[in-house]
């Protein structure tokens, strides 16, 4: 069996995909409810999101298990054409200037008279447009640094900095450009400049270009509750975590589970507690934002049954039949958790989304 920690999407999410590869998974979760941050409520007739109210329509993840799940007609998208984003400079409330995708200006008389950026800024923003592709793949680095050298310092402060905040949660300067933008980074190979290349992407009288937000009719929580139904979930507290010869033990309301391995799900900073991994016989585990499964091969798992699942989950995972030395850990789980190093005031991101 296998022990999932953490009962939000992503132990929810595996504890899905492990069952669907044959693998049955329990998951220990200290709080009441399921769904970690996504939190969905009906208040006075209202549908109200405590957390996030939406997922990314370029990112085909969610969509694939809420496809798998068939809930794929409770999905609704934004509507952009009725969104308006400010920003706060200086103490006033800035709208997005017309014509700016995701950080990238498009259109010319929209970028010239906004108030938001410089002349300098603007003059930057033009010059980029003659931006060569570069000799060489540009090794990864980060947001910040990735924008600043295409637009400038000012529009890391006004744009990447609150966009970016609103859906990751980061600093741009502890996000990898390369998992956040890889969009970006492969037009920047391609055209050089950004701009040029989002312009060069579009195909005329293609459709209309898709939502860039999606959700559920019902709230995210709709997803969260599908997947909790097909769950087995303890809701207690994971007390200690020892390696043994079996696989591991977990205590778990005073009483010991074994596990042939174990999903680490849950907040960063629980994980690395060393508390809950004393007498372990392991590391104590990195505090870094990720989901990790542990020796899953040197207990009975083989990679073979969980290459399906590895892949569904974005893990990177062994090659078949052959064994993990390191267990398996998402994509990314080199990042730490973004710390910004000064205090952000500078920019605020509002946004007013209407649905249906």
């Amino acid at each position: 069996m296998v022990v999932i920690v953490g009962g939000g999407i992503s132990g929810l999410s595996a504890a899905y995909y492990l069952s669907k590869a044959g693998i049955a998974a329990t998951i220990v979760e200290k709080q009441p409810r399921l769904g970690g941050v996504i939190q969905t409520e009906r208040i006075d007739g209202c549908l109200v999101e405590g957390g996030p109210d939406s997922f990314l329509a370029a990112k085909p993840w969610a969509m694939d298990l809420i496809r798998e799940l068939g809930l794929a007609n409770e999905v609704v998208g934004s509507n952009d054409h009725l969104r308006k984003t400010f920003i706060r400079k200086r103490g006033r409330l800035v709208p997005m200037p017309d014509g700016v995708q995701f950080l990238v200006p498009t259109r010319i008389a929209p970028l010239l008279t906004t108030p938001l950026l410089s002349w300098r800024t603007k003059a930057r923003m033009g010059l980029e447009w003659f931006r060569s592709p570069p000799a060489a793949t540009r090794p990864d680095c980060s947001v910040a640094a990735f924008v600043k050298d295409h637009y400038g310092q000012e529009a890391v402060d006004y744009l990447a900095e609150p966009l970016l905040a609103g859906v990751y949660g980061g600093a741009p300067e502890t996000l990898s450009v390369a998992s956040v933008l890889p969009r970006f980074v492969e037009m920047e190979s391609n055209y050089g400049s950004l701009s040029k290349g989002m312009l060069a992407e579009r195909t005329p009288g293609a459709a209309p270009a898709q939502s860039i937000f999606r959700t559920m009719k019902g709230g995210l929580g709709t997803l969260v509750g599908a997947l909790a139904a097909k769950a087995t979930v303890i809701h207690s507290e994971v007390e200690a975590l020892e390696r043994v010869a079996g696989g591991y033990r977990l205590r778990v309301a005073g009483d010991w589970i074994a596990a042939a391995a174990v999903v680490l799900a849950c907040e960063s900073h629980a994980a690395a507690r060393p508390g809950a991994c004393r007498r372990s016989g392991a590391n104590r585990l990195p505090g870094r934002h990720s989901l990790q499964l542990l020796d899953c091969d040197r207990h009975g798992l083989r990679s073979g049954q969980l290459l399906e699942a590895a892949r569904r989950l974005r893990i990177s995972g062994p090659s078949e039949g052959a064994p993990a030395p390191g267990g398996l850990h998402f994509h990314g789980d080199e990042v730490p958790l973004p710390r910004p190093a000064r205090p952000r005031s500078a920019a605020l991101l509002c946004e007013w989304r209407r649905r249906g």
